[in-house]
């Protein structure tokens, strides 16, 4: 949509100046913004998307996705409201529920390198969600890395006192996730 347009123009118009890699651009998002997030990765060269698009083919490719406790599959456990802002309804097409359901139509031609994690007791959005893609990921021949830690609340962001609304969402264990993906990313 507008906004991926815009991003990926805006980077690389002020790539020089910033010193930025316009050629390594990642997407990076959590929960309802991993759903945004690994859509731009999975869904950028889609009809719909660059009809909707006045830039160069391509260009919103990310280099890769960094997806944190993200909304990805609609499924029974899914987090289902994440999925009827999308539709715009309740009652999705079977059409929607696929083009909504980023795992689903991975291809790997098209969809870049990606980094997951979750904590597999996360409350407000189940860990299948991650594991569907990693599954879908590894069948399609996508390059993925997954991190699976065992407790944390929905939300942790960086796990660290910087984004910590409270004590229970400060875990360095958890937080090791942000050198993982830095390290991660710098194989891409």
């Amino acid at each position: 949509d507008a906004e991926q347009a815009e991003l990926f123009t805006t980077v690389a118009a002020y790539a020089e100046e910033y010193g930025v890699n316009p050629e390594r651009v990642f997407v990076c998002g959590f929960s309802a913004g991993g759903h945004l997030a690994a859509s731009l990765g999975t869904r950028w060269q889609t009809p719909e998307v660059s009809e909707a698009l006045d830039i160069p083919f391509g260009i919103n490719r990310p280099t890769g996705m960094i997806l944190g406790y993200p909304v990805l599959s609609y499924f029974e456990k899914t987090h289902m409201g994440t999925f009827h802002n999308a539709f715009g309804t309740t009652e999705p097409t079977k059409e929607q529920i696929e083009f909504c359901s980023p795992e689903r139509g991975i291809s790997q031609s098209t969809v870049p390198p990606a980094f997951l994690w979750h904590t597999a007791d996360d409350p407000a959005v189940n860990v299948q969600n991650t594991l569907r893609m990693a599954t879908a990921l590894s069948e399609a021949g996508v390059s993925f890395e997954v991190h699976i830690y065992p407790h944390g609340p929905h939300g942790m962001a960086l796990a660290n006192e910087i984004t910590a609304t409270n004590t229970s969402m400060v875990e360095p264990r958890v937080a090791g996730w942000i050198e993982l993906a830095c390290s991660w990313m710098k194989t891409i």
